[in-house]
Protein backbone atom coordinates (compact mmCIF):
# COMPACT_ATOMS: atom_id res chain seq x y z
CA UNK A 1 0.00 0.00 0.00
CA UNK A 2 1.52 3.36 -1.05
CA UNK A 3 0.61 6.28 1.27
CA UNK A 4 -0.09 9.66 -0.39
CA UNK A 5 -0.12 13.11 1.17
CA UNK A 6 -3.87 13.40 1.57
CA UNK A 7 -6.00 12.18 4.45
CA UNK A 8 -7.85 9.83 2.12
CA UNK A 9 -4.64 8.06 1.17
CA UNK A 10 -3.68 7.77 4.84
CA UNK A 11 -7.05 6.16 5.50
CA UNK A 12 -6.47 3.63 2.73
CA UNK A 13 -3.00 2.93 4.04
CA UNK A 14 -4.42 2.18 7.47
CA UNK A 15 -6.57 -0.74 6.23
CA UNK A 16 -5.36 -3.92 8.00
CA UNK A 17 -3.20 -6.15 5.83
CA UNK A 18 -5.29 -9.23 6.61
CA UNK A 19 -8.41 -7.50 5.24
CA UNK A 20 -6.47 -6.39 2.15
CA UNK A 21 -5.37 -9.99 1.59
CA UNK A 22 -9.01 -11.06 1.53
CA UNK A 23 -9.80 -8.32 -1.02
CA UNK A 24 -6.69 -8.08 -3.19
CA UNK A 25 -8.43 -6.02 -5.89
CA UNK A 26 -8.91 -2.85 -3.78
CA UNK A 27 -5.96 -0.76 -5.04
CA UNK A 28 -4.70 -0.84 -8.58
CA UNK A 29 -2.58 2.28 -9.16
CA UNK A 30 -0.80 3.40 -12.31
CA UNK A 31 1.02 6.71 -11.73
CA UNK A 32 -1.58 8.99 -10.14
CA UNK A 33 -4.61 7.17 -11.48
CA UNK A 34 -6.53 4.85 -9.20
CA UNK A 35 -8.91 2.13 -10.36
CA UNK A 36 -10.96 0.36 -7.72
CA UNK A 37 -12.03 -3.06 -8.98
CA UNK A 38 -14.59 -4.71 -6.81
CA UNK A 39 -15.51 -8.34 -7.19
CA UNK A 40 -18.78 -9.13 -8.89
CA UNK A 41 -21.60 -10.29 -6.62
CA UNK A 42 -21.78 -14.02 -6.24
CA UNK A 43 -24.86 -16.14 -5.97
CA UNK A 44 -25.09 -18.82 -3.37
CA UNK A 45 -23.27 -21.97 -4.45
CA UNK A 46 -21.61 -20.32 -7.49
CA UNK A 47 -19.06 -17.72 -8.59
CA UNK A 48 -19.19 -14.52 -10.63
CA UNK A 49 -22.96 -14.31 -10.85
CA UNK A 50 -23.47 -17.87 -12.11
CA UNK A 51 -25.24 -20.61 -10.27
CA UNK A 52 -22.85 -23.26 -8.97
CA UNK A 53 -24.84 -26.09 -10.54
CA UNK A 54 -24.57 -24.49 -13.98
CA UNK A 55 -20.80 -24.05 -13.81
CA UNK A 56 -20.16 -27.66 -12.84
CA UNK A 57 -22.79 -29.32 -15.00
CA UNK A 58 -24.53 -31.08 -12.08
CA UNK A 59 -28.26 -30.76 -11.36
CA UNK A 60 -28.69 -31.00 -7.60
CA UNK A 61 -26.76 -29.70 -4.62
CA UNK A 62 -25.94 -33.22 -3.47
CA UNK A 63 -24.55 -34.08 -6.92
CA UNK A 64 -22.41 -30.95 -6.88
CA UNK A 65 -21.07 -31.74 -3.42
CA UNK A 66 -20.15 -35.25 -4.54
CA UNK A 67 -18.46 -33.90 -7.67
CA UNK A 68 -16.45 -31.34 -5.72
CA UNK A 69 -15.32 -34.08 -3.35
CA UNK A 70 -14.26 -36.30 -6.23
CA UNK A 71 -12.38 -33.46 -7.92
CA UNK A 72 -10.58 -32.63 -4.70
CA UNK A 73 -9.59 -36.27 -4.19
CA UNK A 74 -8.28 -36.44 -7.77
CA UNK A 75 -6.15 -33.32 -7.28
CA UNK A 76 -4.85 -34.35 -3.89
CA UNK A 77 -1.24 -35.63 -4.26
CA UNK A 78 -0.47 -39.12 -3.06
CA UNK A 79 1.34 -39.17 0.25
CA UNK A 80 2.57 -42.54 1.48
CA UNK A 81 1.83 -43.41 5.07
CA UNK A 82 4.42 -42.72 7.74
CA UNK A 83 4.98 -46.43 8.32
CA UNK A 84 5.67 -47.14 4.63
CA UNK A 85 8.15 -44.25 4.42
CA UNK A 86 9.88 -45.51 7.56
CA UNK A 87 10.14 -49.07 6.21
CA UNK A 88 11.39 -48.06 2.76
CA UNK A 89 15.13 -47.97 3.70
CA UNK A 90 14.81 -51.44 5.25
CA UNK A 91 13.19 -52.89 2.11
CA UNK A 92 15.86 -51.21 -0.02
CA UNK A 93 18.65 -52.87 1.99
CA UNK A 94 16.90 -56.24 1.76
CA UNK A 95 16.62 -55.81 -2.01
CA UNK A 96 20.34 -55.07 -2.39
CA UNK A 97 21.32 -57.96 -0.14
CA UNK A 98 19.03 -60.31 -2.07
CA UNK A 99 20.80 -59.39 -5.31
CA UNK A 100 24.20 -59.79 -3.68
CA UNK A 101 23.36 -63.22 -2.24
CA UNK A 102 21.81 -64.41 -5.51
CA UNK A 103 24.83 -63.32 -7.52
CA UNK A 104 27.19 -64.86 -4.99
CA UNK A 105 25.44 -68.24 -5.00
CA UNK A 106 25.35 -68.47 -8.80
CA UNK A 107 29.05 -67.70 -9.01
CA UNK A 108 30.33 -70.01 -6.26
CA UNK A 109 31.94 -72.36 -8.86
CA UNK A 110 34.37 -69.55 -9.72
CA UNK A 111 36.15 -70.27 -6.45
CA UNK A 112 37.20 -73.66 -7.82
CA UNK A 113 38.20 -72.33 -11.25
CA UNK A 114 34.93 -73.26 -12.98
CA UNK A 115 31.70 -71.40 -13.74
CA UNK A 116 28.01 -72.31 -13.63
CA UNK A 117 27.32 -73.50 -17.18
CA UNK A 118 23.96 -74.79 -15.94
CA UNK A 119 22.68 -71.22 -15.75
CA UNK A 120 24.05 -69.54 -18.88
CA UNK A 121 21.54 -68.88 -21.65
CA UNK A 122 21.66 -71.51 -24.41
CA UNK A 123 18.70 -71.45 -26.85
CA UNK A 124 18.61 -75.22 -27.38
CA UNK A 125 18.70 -75.93 -23.64
CA UNK A 126 15.90 -73.44 -22.99
CA UNK A 127 13.84 -75.02 -25.79
CA UNK A 128 14.37 -78.38 -24.09
CA UNK A 129 12.70 -77.08 -20.94
CA UNK A 130 15.57 -75.53 -18.93
CA UNK A 131 13.62 -72.29 -18.48
CA UNK A 132 15.61 -71.19 -15.39
CA UNK A 133 18.43 -70.14 -17.69
CA UNK A 134 16.35 -67.15 -18.84
CA UNK A 135 16.15 -65.27 -15.50
CA UNK A 136 19.51 -66.55 -14.18
CA UNK A 137 21.89 -65.97 -17.10
CA UNK A 138 22.64 -62.25 -16.49
CA UNK A 139 23.94 -63.01 -13.00
CA UNK A 140 26.39 -65.75 -14.06
CA UNK A 141 29.99 -64.85 -14.97
CA UNK A 142 32.88 -66.73 -16.52
CA UNK A 143 35.67 -65.48 -14.21
CA UNK A 144 36.21 -63.61 -10.98
CA UNK A 145 37.45 -60.65 -13.01
CA UNK A 146 34.27 -60.72 -15.09
CA UNK A 147 32.16 -60.89 -11.92
CA UNK A 148 34.02 -58.03 -10.20
CA UNK A 149 33.81 -55.82 -13.29
CA UNK A 150 30.11 -56.36 -14.01
CA UNK A 151 28.77 -56.57 -10.45
CA UNK A 152 30.54 -53.42 -9.24
CA UNK A 153 29.14 -51.35 -12.13
CA UNK A 154 25.70 -52.92 -11.74
CA UNK A 155 25.40 -52.09 -8.03
CA UNK A 156 26.82 -48.61 -8.55
CA UNK A 157 24.15 -47.83 -11.16
CA UNK A 158 21.32 -49.71 -9.47
CA UNK A 159 21.72 -47.63 -6.30
CA UNK A 160 20.95 -44.57 -8.45
CA UNK A 161 17.40 -45.93 -8.71
CA UNK A 162 16.79 -46.04 -4.94
CA UNK A 163 14.32 -43.12 -5.05
CA UNK A 164 12.10 -44.93 -7.54
CA UNK A 165 9.42 -47.44 -6.60
CA UNK A 166 10.34 -51.13 -6.58
CA UNK A 167 8.05 -51.64 -9.57
CA UNK A 168 9.92 -49.00 -11.60
CA UNK A 169 13.30 -50.45 -10.64
CA UNK A 170 12.33 -53.98 -11.63
CA UNK A 171 10.70 -52.75 -14.84
CA UNK A 172 13.92 -51.03 -15.88
CA UNK A 173 15.98 -54.05 -14.85
CA UNK A 174 13.80 -56.54 -16.73
CA UNK A 175 13.57 -54.31 -19.81
CA UNK A 176 17.35 -53.94 -20.02
CA UNK A 177 17.84 -57.69 -19.59
CA UNK A 178 15.15 -58.56 -22.14
CA UNK A 179 16.55 -56.08 -24.66
CA UNK A 180 20.06 -57.45 -24.22
CA UNK A 181 18.88 -61.04 -24.75
CA UNK A 182 16.50 -60.43 -27.65
CA UNK A 183 18.92 -58.28 -29.64
CA UNK A 184 21.66 -60.87 -29.11
CA UNK A 185 19.36 -63.64 -30.34
CA UNK A 186 18.52 -61.58 -33.42
CA UNK A 187 21.96 -60.24 -34.34
CA UNK A 188 24.56 -62.67 -32.91
CA UNK A 189 24.33 -66.26 -34.21
CA UNK A 190 27.27 -67.21 -31.99
CA UNK A 191 24.87 -67.25 -29.04
CA UNK A 192 23.52 -70.58 -30.31
CA UNK A 193 26.78 -72.34 -29.46
CA UNK A 194 28.59 -70.11 -26.96
CA UNK A 195 25.62 -68.91 -24.92
CA UNK A 196 25.13 -65.61 -23.12
CA UNK A 197 25.79 -64.54 -19.54
CA UNK A 198 26.88 -61.49 -17.57
CA UNK A 199 25.43 -58.20 -16.32
CA UNK A 200 27.12 -55.91 -18.83
CA UNK A 201 24.04 -55.55 -21.05
CA UNK A 202 21.87 -54.56 -18.08
CA UNK A 203 24.60 -52.27 -16.75
CA UNK A 204 24.74 -50.38 -20.06
CA UNK A 205 20.96 -49.95 -19.93
CA UNK A 206 21.08 -48.61 -16.38
CA UNK A 207 23.89 -46.24 -17.38
CA UNK A 208 21.61 -44.79 -20.09
CA UNK A 209 18.79 -44.42 -17.52
CA UNK A 210 21.15 -42.66 -15.11
CA UNK A 211 22.09 -40.19 -17.85
CA UNK A 212 18.43 -39.55 -18.69
CA UNK A 213 17.61 -38.96 -15.03
CA UNK A 214 20.45 -36.44 -14.86
CA UNK A 215 19.12 -34.69 -17.97
CA UNK A 216 15.51 -34.53 -16.80
CA UNK A 217 16.37 -33.40 -13.27
CA UNK A 218 19.15 -30.93 -14.10
CA UNK A 219 18.80 -27.55 -12.43
CA UNK A 220 21.71 -25.87 -14.20
CA UNK A 221 23.37 -26.04 -17.60
CA UNK A 222 26.50 -27.78 -16.34
CA UNK A 223 24.57 -30.74 -14.96
CA UNK A 224 22.41 -30.88 -18.10
CA UNK A 225 25.48 -30.96 -20.32
CA UNK A 226 27.04 -33.67 -18.18
CA UNK A 227 23.89 -35.78 -18.51
CA UNK A 228 23.80 -35.27 -22.28
CA UNK A 229 27.49 -36.17 -22.62
CA UNK A 230 26.95 -39.33 -20.54
CA UNK A 231 23.97 -40.39 -22.66
CA UNK A 232 25.81 -39.80 -25.93
CA UNK A 233 28.83 -41.71 -24.61
CA UNK A 234 26.78 -44.78 -23.59
CA UNK A 235 24.68 -44.82 -26.75
CA UNK A 236 27.65 -44.12 -29.03
CA UNK A 237 29.81 -46.81 -27.41
CA UNK A 238 27.02 -49.38 -27.69
CA UNK A 239 26.36 -48.57 -31.35
CA UNK A 240 30.04 -48.80 -32.29
CA UNK A 241 30.33 -52.14 -30.50
CA UNK A 242 27.21 -53.43 -32.26
CA UNK A 243 28.56 -52.46 -35.68
CA UNK A 244 32.12 -53.73 -35.16
CA UNK A 245 31.19 -56.81 -33.11
CA UNK A 246 33.92 -56.04 -30.56
CA UNK A 247 33.65 -54.48 -27.12
CA UNK A 248 35.70 -51.40 -26.31
CA UNK A 249 39.25 -52.08 -25.06
CA UNK A 250 38.73 -55.82 -25.50
CA UNK A 251 42.46 -56.52 -25.56
CA UNK A 252 42.89 -55.02 -22.07
CA UNK A 253 40.75 -57.74 -20.49
CA UNK A 254 43.24 -60.53 -21.35
CA UNK A 255 40.53 -63.02 -22.31
CA UNK A 256 38.91 -62.92 -18.86
CA UNK A 257 35.50 -62.11 -20.37
CA UNK A 258 35.12 -65.30 -22.41
CA UNK A 259 33.76 -64.61 -25.90
CA UNK A 260 31.97 -61.25 -25.58
CA UNK A 261 28.74 -60.70 -27.51
CA UNK A 262 29.14 -56.97 -28.05
CA UNK A 263 25.67 -56.32 -29.44
CA UNK A 264 24.07 -57.20 -26.09
CA UNK A 265 25.16 -53.78 -24.78
CA UNK A 266 23.09 -52.01 -27.44
CA UNK A 267 20.15 -54.26 -26.63
CA UNK A 268 20.34 -53.39 -22.95
CA UNK A 269 20.42 -49.67 -23.75
CA UNK A 270 17.47 -49.99 -26.13
CA UNK A 271 15.32 -51.94 -23.65
CA UNK A 272 16.06 -49.60 -20.75
CA UNK A 273 15.38 -46.47 -22.80
CA UNK A 274 12.00 -47.78 -23.94
CA UNK A 275 11.06 -48.70 -20.37
CA UNK A 276 12.16 -45.28 -19.06
CA UNK A 277 10.08 -43.50 -21.68
CA UNK A 278 7.08 -45.68 -20.85
CA UNK A 279 7.35 -44.97 -17.11
CA UNK A 280 7.73 -41.25 -17.76
CA UNK A 281 4.67 -41.19 -20.04
CA UNK A 282 2.67 -43.07 -17.40
CA UNK A 283 3.38 -40.50 -14.69
CA UNK A 284 2.73 -37.60 -17.06
CA UNK A 285 -0.71 -39.02 -17.86
CA UNK A 286 -1.48 -39.43 -14.16
CA UNK A 287 -0.38 -35.83 -13.47
CA UNK A 288 -2.89 -34.37 -15.95
CA UNK A 289 -5.96 -32.79 -14.33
Amino acid sequence: MIAAGTAGWRLLAAIPQSWADMNPTIPAMTGRAIALRWPRPRRAGGTDGHDGNESTGCTTSSDCAAQRGADGAARRPYRPSHSSVKMRPLFWRIELWAFAVFIGLLNLPLLTGDFATTFIFLPDAVSAGEWWRVPAHPFVHVSLYHLLLDASVFFLLYTELRDKTWFERFTLLLAAGAGSLLVSLWAAPIIQTRGLCGLSGIAHGLAAVSALEMLSGAKDKTLWRLGLASLLLVVGKSLIEAVTGQIAFESLHFGELGVPIAVCHAGGVLGALLAWLGIRAHWQRKARP
